[in-house]
């Protein structure tokens, strides 16, 4: 049975006008896209259960009916938390993000049965320096690296609690990824150019439009 021979797959499929992308200041590059962008500010993803703001938006101030919405947390613990505390404390590096995953799932299952929701992968490692002086911080290669595990735990925790997981910067899933082009960033040196994140999430719909979120 094709899409358009049941009118309930119709009403579910997913529609980018219908998608509420919610996060850190990354979900930002993502307007121009189609969907709708909401910064919750420099929320990591240990931290965004705390969000109060994050907590009203949803159940207040959007309509959550035939919405859809994708989180996506996680690029502050990859690129400064995590190297910064395992540094520090001595905790290895994969025990910080499986901690921290814990925490960003826990709460997004929490949620899951009052909304349509997806976890979107951490975006890839731009090129910035240490410019706000954390006492440890990775060279780039280690910063992919580390985003690298956290998002091949995240999708594999994503699957265990029937969380939709979106990848649309590396869409297979092996482990050794090469790092993006340093011209693919914005003035920042940390955040992907709008028009990129457009390109990719148009790669990604077109697989992908059909799905039920």
């Amino acid at each position: 049975m094709s899409i358009k021979e049941d009118g309930a797959l119709i009403r579910n499929a997913l529609s980018l006008d219908k998608v509420h992308i919610i996060g850190d200041s990354h979900s930002l590059s993502f307007e121009g896209s189609g969907v709708h962008c909401h910064w919750m500010g420099a929320t990591s993803a240990m931290n965004m259960w705390k969000n109060h703001k994050l907590h009203e938006a949803i159940f207040k101030d959007w309509n959550t009916y035939d919405s859809f919405f994708w989180f996506g947390f996680g690029e502050i613990d990859c690129r400064i938390e995590i190297y910064n505390w395992s540094q520090k404390t001595g905790v290895p590096e994969y025990v910080l993000i499986n901690n921290t995953i814990d925490c960003y799932l826990n709460y997004l299952a929490s949620i899951k049965i009052y909304i349509k929701l997806a976890v979107l992968a951490v975006p890839p490692q731009g090129v910035e320096e240490n410019i706000y002086g954390y006492e440890f911080y990775a060279d780039r290669k280690h910063r992919q690296e580390i985003t690298d595990l956290f998002n091949a735990t995240l999708e594999r925790c994503c699957w265990e609690q029937r969380l939709k997981f979106i990848d649309i910067w590396y869409p297979d899933s092996s482990m050794t990824r090469a790092l993006w082009n340093s011209q693919d960033f914005k003035e920042d040196n940390c955040h992907m150019k709008n028009h990129v994140n457009k390109e990719r999430l148009k790669i990604w719909y077109d697989i992908n439009h059909n799905s039920l979120l």
